[in-house]
């Protein structure tokens, strides 16, 4: 796995702190970590825009997969805007809010201020801040997503031999043309 550190492990990647970003109205907002949710909402990104993916390819185990996984979100985008915009409110919040300590009724009323902002950029936000904030997270994400695309690619010839077996064993029994025989039909007596 490549990291812009060599010395960090993979554990040091998955319980570092969210990285901030300063978004062109200059908010500062924090980039969450991608959880099970934010990879799913990711797929759904990139499979809305899978026939450039499809057409080009995109292969877990090439070294420029950061660059390759950029690109196809990018443009992925014009055919998941909605996806998009909803991935990109899960994976970003304000990075000014007060949660240390004791929270008074003044912090409460900043940080309800500090969502509102947010929520005004997101709501149509600059192709600057939509670009750099999912550079950010498909950049932090990648080798954990090119691992996960590994393990899937390494399971796909078991899943495709039991989908095989599944199958089969799933066609239903041939029926007997031959009607039954007479001992066995009911008589009156």
């Amino acid at each position: 796995m490549t990291t812009e550190n060599p010395e960090e492990t993979e554990t040091d990647i998955l319980i570092s702190d969210p990285t901030e970003l300063t978004l062109a109205s200059g908010l500062v907002v924090k980039v969450e970590r991608l959880k099970t949710r934010g990879t799913l909402a990711l797929l759904r990104i990139l499979t809305k825009g899978a026939e450039d993916i499809f057409r080009s390819g995109l292969n877990v185990s090439d070294d420029d997969f950061q660059q390759q996984l950029i690109l196809h979100v990018l443009f992925a985008i014009p055919a998941a805007p909605e996806e998009t915009i909803g991935f990109i409110r899960t994976m970003v919040y304000p990075a000014q809010l007060r949660t240390e300590g004791r929270i008074t009724k003044g912090d409460e009323a900043w940080n309800e201020e500090q969502w509102l902002l947010l929520d005004k950029e997101l709501l149509d936000p600059e192709v600057e801040d939509l670009i750099d904030i999912t550079a950010r997270i498909v950049t932090q994400e990648a080798p954990h997503l090119q691992a996960l695309g590994k393990k899937i690619a390494a399971l796909l010839p078991t899943i495709t031999r039991s989908l095989q077996k599944t199958s089969s064993d799933s066609t239903p029994p041939k029926k007997s043309s031959r009607r039954g025989s007479k001992a066995s039909t009911p008589t009156a007596s």
